[in-house]
């Protein structure tokens, strides 16, 4: 699958968390920008590992296509330190794209859709996503 196709799905993914916490989550909504935009981007990637998101790209995204090209079947492994600390490191660059997207459109779930996107296509840019495959696609 292209980069550009899987940010876009990336982005929609973002745009449905943003809505099923909104369902979910008491005051989801009105609590601080800074602290959902963080809670979005944490629950996006810890949320992806055990949905399976991970394994799906480990066999499917276009990084680990460039690196796995053997067609073994991958799954995703994460031990829960590292899977907390990328989730961590996730919610801040949401929150630091988000205040600076927030600069130029003000409507908070296409905010969410473009970070999404655009976090998506600068990991692709700069290896991010070709670390993820050596560090945590693991042949079954």
């Amino acid at each position: 699958m292209h980069y550009i196709l899987e940010s876009g799905l990336v982005g929609l993914y973002s745009l449905l968390l943003y809505f099923v916490l909104a369902l979910f989550v008491n005051n989801f909504l009105s609590l601080s920008f800074s602290f959902s935009l963080f809670a979005l981007g944490f629950f996006k990637h810890f949320l992806g590992y055990f949905l399976n998101i991970h394994t799906f790209y480990c066999n499917n995204g276009y990084a680990c296509n460039k690196i796995n090209r053997n067609k073994k079947i991958y799954t995703a492994f994460y031990n829960i330190p590292s899977l907390v600390a990328e989730s961590i490191l996730e919610g801040i660059l949401f929150l630091v794209f988000g205040y600076f997207i927030y600069l130029f459109i003000k409507t908070k779930f296409l905010i969410t859709f473009i970070i999404g996107t655009i976090l998506h296509i600068l990991s692709e840019w700069l290896s991010i996503h070709d670390l993820f495959c050596k560090n945590h696609c693991i042949n079954v």
